[in-house]
């Protein structure tokens, strides 16, 4: 993402108001601090809280300090967004709610409510939709009823400027 052969690209992007999904790992994080600073006016969002391996009993895996330092780093320092999502594709088998509580409560503490977008519906590798819903209900369950619809779907038509009250073409 930072070879000056891209450049132009991003450029684009961010000309034309297109947004970039980053589908990247903890060690890309930093990296794309330095992208986030090179393009300011870029929208990015973060897919999959950038895919931090999740521990049963909420045990926090090595790396996790540099995750979590770089988040709050992009959060504070960019306009960019995270998705909530494809945590249990990173999990242990059996993985709870729980046990994404410690990621998910970096994600709301550095970017706050209305710049985390709800996702993964309505596919979900691992657990399936239902025990999803359920975990994502548990953990959104502190937020206030504005915040938590804003999360689930108003945050993703704001970031993705899609019209929520427009009909879907038959």
């Amino acid at each position: 993402m930072l070879r000056r052969e891209l450049t132009d690209a991003f450029r684009a992007l961010s000309a034309r108001r297109l947004c970039f999904d980053a589908l990247v790992r903890p060690q890309h994080l930093a990296h794309l601090r330095k992208l986030l600073a090179r393009h300011p006016e870029l929208d990015v969002v973060i897919d999959h809280c950038a895919k931090p391996r999740v521990l049963a009993g909420g045990a926090k895996r090595e790396g996790y300090a540099t995750w979590a330092k770089h988040l709050r780093g992009i959060a504070a320092e960019s306009r960019a967004c995270v998705k909530l999502s494809g945590l249990f594709t990173e999990a242990e088998p059996g993985a709870t709610a729980a046990d994404l509580a410690p990621i998910v409560d970096v994600v709301f503490e550095a970017f706050g409510p209305a710049a985390v977008l709800g996702s993964d519906w309505p596919v979900v590798l691992r657990c399936g939709y239902p025990a999803w819903w359920a975990a994502t209900q548990t953990l959104l369950a502190p937020l206030a009823e504005d915040k938590r619809a804003a999360v689930l779907g108003g945050n993703a038509a704001r970031f993705y400027r899609i019209d929520s009250k427009a009909s879907v073409p038959a």
